[in-house]
């Protein structure tokens, strides 16, 4: 009988600390969620702001300034994030004059123009990290 009450007791536990664990789990999947939004989402952000600068560079025959500075458009990073769509060396051009267009039209509506707001580009930024 005290082997059985034993059992009992020692199952009750193991039920316990069981549901300690998976509320835990839930608990550092919340932060785990908040972390990848703030960080990533903000790792994203910078790169699409980069990537933009530079084709703006390319489309409009212009020179990309850093810090004061004129450096021709980074061929390398535009094809580094244009490759993980699928975009041709061909199509490069009118990719970028796409993503150019959308800007200019979110602008003209007031709207904010951010790494999310091209679906082909949001791919291509967050295979990219």
């Amino acid at each position: 009988m005290e082997t059985y009450k034993w059992i009992l007791k020692r199952e009750s536990e193991l039920v316990d600390a069981m549901n300690q664990i998976a509320q835990e789990l839930d608990t550092l999947k919340v932060v785990r969620e908040y972390l990848y939004k703030t960080f990533v989402t903000k790792a994203a952000q910078e790169l699409f702001e980069k990537y933009i600068k530079h084709i703006e560079g390319y489309c409009n025959w212009q020179k990309v300034y850093i810090d004061g500075v004129g450096y021709e458009p980074d061929e390398k990073l535009m094809r580094s994030i244009e490759e993980k769509i699928g975009i041709s060396e061909n199509d490069k051009k009118s990719f970028r004059e796409e993503i150019l267009i959308r800007l200019s039209a979110y602008n003209r509506k007031g709207k904010i123009f951010d790494y999310t707001s091209h679906e082909g580009l949001k791919e291509a930024i967050e295979k990219s990290l």
